[in-house]
């Protein structure tokens, strides 16, 4: 609180006194204790989410100060007993030590001591509160979820001493070079607290997390999935999408898959889960053992074994559902998001004291954005194609992808009319309607990504280069659109599941 100098002289004399006859509320004894070091005494007047308020005496001035809760290293709340009655003036003789000019006798208070506490309060319990942030990695990363905005969500969070950092997720994949750079910042962030003597605790809560997405739950020291949550499908370097020579690709695929499932290794996650989900060639077997547990192997049992679940074999890339991942020990369902794991894991005082976590990674999309639409702006009428492709991109292609899986006419319920599953005859015109439905929904789709090649191909005839990290990203795209509508094409006739 700033006061203006002839202000706070012409008030100085008056002070000394008026702090003898400070409202009762002052002579509580709430404290805030800042992450600084500083701290503040009065009465703590206003608390929400996101910040508190606390009206206390700053030198021999009092006044009313609003904290952001990750400023706030603790909360100390101490309640005043309730003050006996006054004892009722009497009148003094005249030459009484305690009498007033007009003969009177001051009233005076005694304060009596509370039974609980000396000095005459009571004290609640210290309230103690475990902090943490939420950082939302949410659409394709190195487009709508940028490094940038987890490097700086993870500076705010050093500064204001938060060393428990969750991870929501909800992604398809995107830039490996993006995931790669936020797993170095989740490191240098738990060395730089490591060497302050803090300890680091880093969470994914998981919707979905695919592909690229997969960096940032071997990151993880705890995987918690919202219901029916997804990970895996990592697969960088295949057939379709490859270097054009396949020892190159073998290679690469190794050697990225051995550093994720080392990294995965080192935060308590099973390294032959990393590997199924990135590896053609990586098997994994789930065992039965005791107390409903699976030893998970990468090597098929031999035979006498007692029964065992195959979750990868050659040629097949891992994908868990967060039933799965759950069963086989590499997560756990987790209802209520980021805020329910305080209560799964015994932290008391659970809480995120600003959603610093989302405005830095909102702060990076739109830095990238900004610098993305003045560098193509450059490039004149090729650069106007190309942000239209970026929208196509991010915005149109998702939602017509997302249309077309909902439309599947399996995800319906049928009647059947007779034995074998044959649908009656309502059953099938509903069928036929809803692959029809289905058909033209991912014709849809297909003329986005058909769409997405053209502008790409008039930018790298004007310019030389190319928008798509991969090429073979929209030929294999199209490729699996192709076989998904030959499919529905063929089953459309059909009379029975």
């Amino acid at each position: 609180m700033v006061i203006n100098e002839r202000i706070r002289r012409a008030l100085a004399g008056s002070l000394a006194a008026t702090l003898l006859l400070l409202p009762a509320s002052l002579a509580r004894a709430d404290r805030v204790v800042l992450h600084d070091g500083r701290s503040f005494q009065g009465e703590i007047t206003e608390q929400t989410r996101d910040s508190l308020t606390i009206r206390a005496r700053v030198g021999s001035i009092t006044t009313t100060l609003t904290f952001d809760r990750s400023e706030i290293s603790q909360i100390i709340e101490e309640a005043e007993s309730e003050e006996p009655e006054a004892e009722p003036a009497v009148d003094a003789p005249p030459g009484d030590p305690g009498s007033t000019s007009s003969g009177q006798r001051a009233e005076t208070i005694e304060r009596r001591p509370s039974p609980a506490l000396p000095g005459g309060r009571s004290t609640r319990p210290i309230v103690e509160r475990t902090h943490y942030v939420v950082i939302p990695i949410h659409g394709t990363i190195g487009v709508q979820a940028q490094a940038e905005g987890v490097r700086l969500a993870l500076d705010r969070a050093f500064r204001t001493k938060i060393d428990h950092i969750v991870f929501h997720i909800d992604t398809p994949g995107g830039y490996l070079s993006n995931a790669e750079a936020m797993v170095d910042h989740i490191a240098s962030f738990e060395e730089r607290a490591s060497d302050a003597g803090r300890v680091t605790t880093i969470y994914a809560c998981i919707d979905q997390a695919i592909s690229a997405g997969i960096w940032i739950v071997a990151a993880s020291d705890y995987v918690f999935f919202e219901p029916g949550g997804a990970v895996g499908g990592a697969v960088i370097y295949s057939q379709e999408q490859s270097t054009g020579a396949v020892e190159v690709d073998a290679k690469m695929n190794s050697i990225y898959a051995g550093q994720l499932a080392s990294l995965a290794e080192q935060h308590g996650h099973d390294a032959g889960v990393i590997r199924a989900m990135m590896l053609l060639d990586a098997e994994l077997y789930a065992v039965p053992a005791e107390g409903g547990a699976y030893d998970l192997v990468r090597t098929e049992p031999a035979s006498g074994t007692r029964a065992y679940e195959v979750l990868a074999t050659k040629d097949t890339i891992l994908t868990l559902t967060a039933e799965e991942a759950g069963r086989y020990g590499f997560g756990e369902i987790l209802d209520g998001g980021p805020d329910a794991i305080g209560e799964r894991l015994g932290f008391e005082g659970w809480s995120q004291p600003a959603d610093f976590g989302d405005r830095m990674m909102v702060r990076a999309r739109k830095d990238f954005e900004r610098q993305r639409t003045k560098d193509l702006r450059k490039f004149g009428d090729a650069g106007d194609r190309a942000l239209e492709m970026m929208d196509l991109i991010e915005n149109e292609y998702p939602a017509l992808l997302d249309r077309a899986a909902e439309l599947d006419p399996l995800n319906f319920q049928y009647d059947s009319a007779g034995p074998g599953g044959t649908f009656s005859a309502m059953s099938k015109r509903d069928w036929v309607r809803r692959t029809d439905a289905c058909i033209d929904a991912w014709r849809k789709v297909l003329v986005c990504v058909e769409r997405i090649t053209e502008i790409d191909d008039y930018f790298i005839r004007r310019t030389g280069r190319s928008l798509l990290e991969d090429r073979d990203d929209g030929t294999l795209t199209v490729q699996l659109i192709t076989e998904r509508l030959r499919e529905l094409q063929r089953d459309r006739g059909r009379t029975s599941l």
